[in-house]
């Protein structure tokens, strides 16, 4: 048996990961309307915020309905008021589009950092068809993405005056 051990033999990959969370804790009587909430683990805009008194059986309660952020389905969810809900943390950000591909998806500039992407999909309906529409008639457009619990979805564009 040889004891002869080459560099390769240590070497690891390590998958570059902050150890970020995706969200943080916010009372549930703090949340207001059109923030975000994490409902059924999804991320979901707030549509309505009800706050019930104390009565009866204890504490006050917190009734939320929003809807998830990415397919539109509609949640509600009843909670203490003191207790903690999860909220996702959000980022929005504009792109420059370079092209659509066939399938679908976005090549996207990133002017501040000098950075292409193109993991984006245009989705259907109205943004997709302003989209869609703004690039066939060669105009220079700037979409809006809005990031969330490592998804993406194009909420808004821009068409870039001349």
């Amino acid at each position: 048996m040889s004891s002869e051990h080459t560099e390769e033999d240590y070497t690891i990959d390590l998958v570059a990961a902050s150890g970020a969370s995706l969200t943080h804790p916010t009372q549930a009587s703090a949340l207001r309307k059109g923030g975000c909430a994490l409902l059924k683990s999804r991320p979901a805009k707030t549509v309505e915020i009800l706050t019930f008194k104390p009565g009866k059986y204890g504490h006050a309660k917190v009734s939320i309905e929003a809807v998830d952020v990415f397919n539109g389905k509609k949640y509600q969810d009843i909670a203490p008021a003191h207790s903690n809900t999860k909220v996702p943390f959000v980022r929005k950000k504009e792109y420059l589009v370079l092209m659509v591909s066939a399938d679908g998806f976005l090549t996207l500039f990133d002017e501040a950092e000098g950075k292409t992407k193109a993991d984006v999909k245009m989705q259907a309906g109205d943004v997709g068809e302003k989209t869609g529409g703004s690039l066939g008639a060669k105009k220079e457009v700037l979409v809006v993405v809005l990031g969330t619990m490592g998804e993406e979805i194009v909420v808004d564009t821009k068409e870039i005056k001349e």
